[in-house]
């Protein structure tokens, strides 16, 4: 099994530029699609039907918006819940957004002083489907996390966690938001003391897993492990990560 650290993925990517002139842009669709098709068993696997995205302000939420059209091309009721305004994501995560925004799907972008766990739910109404979404992928922070999360993304991390209690399906793309994908080590503030990360079902690995989930604690947050090839070429991507045996 392939394990990269957070370093060696940003260099597959950097280098997938560099030395091959693969655009980011068609890795970030690659793992869109890989993140759908996860999701669309999910529902399958939960007799569910409705998906609520959670996008971020970096390129895990591109992944999330590349997902939700998809997702809406398969037939799944998508509603996009945006953590900042389209106009400042930027590279390949504002090209995705635009996309979805001109494919008119019902995206809701956080409001100040709005109760986070209230605006999740606001949008997950917007499915036109009964009761709570069948999935809510968690696509708010990625690998690039290096320092504690407070504020609005500490409080959409606990709000997903509450979506997952009342009974949602959790999928997280590439690493759980809050999750340090070198340590395996929750880092955002939550309910009492203790930091906190985002409990996943599922967690769709991009190129293979991260260092942290080897952590014993990870499981706990990411769930069950899916690592999800990009596209990356194979021999890069085995140069830059470590074989490891389960």
């Amino acid at each position: 099994m392939l394990v990269l650290t957070p370093s060696a993925q940003r260099q597959v990517d950097a280098r997938c530029v560099r030395d091959y002139g693969l655009p980011t842009i068609v890795l970030m669709e690659n793992a869109a699609a890989a993140l759908a098709a996860a999701v669309l068993d999910e529902l399958n696997h939960a007799n569910a039907q409705s998906v609520l995205v959670v996008c971020g302000p970096g390129n895990n939420g591109g992944d999330g918006f590349a997902a939700a059209r998809h997702l809406h091309n398969a037939g799944v009721p998508v509603a996009i819940y945006s953590t900042g305004p389209i106009e400042s994501l930027a590279g390949d995560a504002r090209v995705n957004a635009h996309v979805c925004a001109q494919m008119r799907l019902p995206i809701v972008v956080a409001g100040e002083g709005v109760d986070v766990l209230t605006d999740l739910r606001q949008t997950a109404a917007l499915l036109g489907a009964p009761g709570m979404p069948g999935v809510v992928v968690d696509c708010v922070l990625g690998t690039g996390l290096s320092r504690a999360v407070a504020g609005e993304l500490a409080e959409v991390i606990v709000a997903i966690n509450a979506l997952g209690r009342a009974g949602a399906r959790v999928v997280s793309a590439d690493v759980p938001s809050g999750l340090h994908a070198g340590t395996g080590q929750p880092m955002a503030e939550g309910p009492g003391e203790d930091p906190h990360a985002v409990r996943a079902d599922l967690t769709v690995s991009f190129m293979g897993l991260k260092t942290g989930f080897l952590n014993p604690g990870a499981g706990e947050f990411t769930g069950d492990a899916l690592i999800a090839p990009v596209g990356a070429p194979a021999e890069l991507v085995e140069r830059l990560g470590t074989q490891i045996k389960v």
